[in-house]
């Protein structure tokens, strides 16, 4: 059953017990416990945008427009050595800010970029445009 009554971000409480027509009679079973849930949004967050690179002495530093919607929890930024992958995703865990440094650069090395947005309940947006940046601070 699917409760379409819901407000996103509110909490609600839920019990299940199966139920029979017997005759004029409904029989109700032995309930379930109680279950608590947050009602969250299963659409992805909108692509970051605006992405850009800058070569700095200690590293490459990224900035970008974050995603608008409000159950953005954060952005998972992601690295390759070409525009065509492989992408591999750096800093090990969501991103919270719109900046970031990437300090595991080589000196003459170019380096592709993109950002992916997600959601307080773990959907992900398409990911941003990708950038180039070549290391020579």
């Amino acid at each position: 059953m699917l409760d379409r009554t819901v407000s996103l971000g509110q909490a609600y409480e839920y019990e299940v017990a199966a139920a029979r027509q017997i005759g004029d009679y409904t029989v109700v079973g032995r309930p379930t416990p109680w279950v608590s849930a947050v009602a969250r949004s299963m659409q992805p967050p909108s692509p970051p945008t605006g992405l850009v690179g800058a070569s700095l002495q200690d590293g490459i530093y990224l900035r970008f427009t974050p995603s608008p919607q409000l159950d953005t929890a954060g952005y998972y930024l992601l690295r390759a050595p070409a525009k065509q992958g492989p992408w591999t995703q750096m800093g090990g865990e969501l991103n919270r800010e719109n900046t970031f440094v990437d300090k595991d650069v080589k000196l003459g090395q170019s380096y592709c970029y993109r950002v992916v947005a997600v959601s307080e309940s773990g959907v992900q947006s398409k990911p941003s445009d990708i950038i180039e940046v070549k290391h020579q601070p």
